[in-house]
């Protein structure tokens, strides 16, 4: 058994990583946190626009630039609130692939993409590829306009794209992600 496992840890040295894990830990950190200062995040009101902006537009966005990139030599930079949905999402990782291979016929990875919390001055051209394709959706998700009856119904009616029940993953994360800056 000893030698078995001197073989495995050797073979565990030659593993190499093409990301900087403890940069990327960092990153994820900063986001954990910058969603638990949003708490809006966790409203069911905004949690259903959530979910639907991030099954009407950003993956259908995702998945257009990782065909071809639609922000020229720069990486597409996710909106917070479909950023969040997205975590949650890929942290059930057969359903999200599923639900990529089903809808896009592919695993929509995030090559060229950069967390909302990374983006300094990328942001901006995100911004202006997501204004262009919907014109109709800020790339924000503004919570000074009151959603009125009819946005929320046209929410529920449309946030079943994906076939994983993302507002119970998100609710499912509440209490990890309150806890986890404290941590830090």
């Amino acid at each position: 058994m000893e030698k078995e496992q001197a073989r495995e840890w050797a073979e565990a040295q030659a593993i190499t990583f093409s990301v900087d894990l403890v940069e990327a830990a960092k990153i994820h950190l900063k986001f954990l946190d910058v969603v638990d200062q949003h708490p809006y995040l966790y409203e069911d009101h905004a949690l259903k626009r959530a979910v639907y902006r991030y099954n009407a537009f950003w993956l259908p966005l995702l998945a257009k630039h990782l065909e071809n990139p639609v922000v020229d030599g720069e990486p597409l930079v996710v909106p917070l609130d479909c950023e969040w949905i997205w975590h949650c999402h890929r942290l059930n990782p057969l359903r999200y692939i599923r639900d990529c291979e089903t809808i896009y016929g592919r695993l929509l990875g995030n090559q060229n993409v950069i967390s909302s919390v990374q983006a300094t001055t990328t942001k901006s051209k995100t911004e202006e590829i997501w204004n262009r394709m919907y014109p109709m959706e800020p790339y924000e998700l503004d919570m000074t306009k009151p959603f009125s009856e009819d946005d929320l119904q046209k929410c529920s009616e449309n946030a079943k794209f994906t076939s994983y029940d993302l507002i119970a993953a998100v609710k499912r994360q509440m209490s990890f992600t309150y806890q986890v800056p404290k941590i830090v």
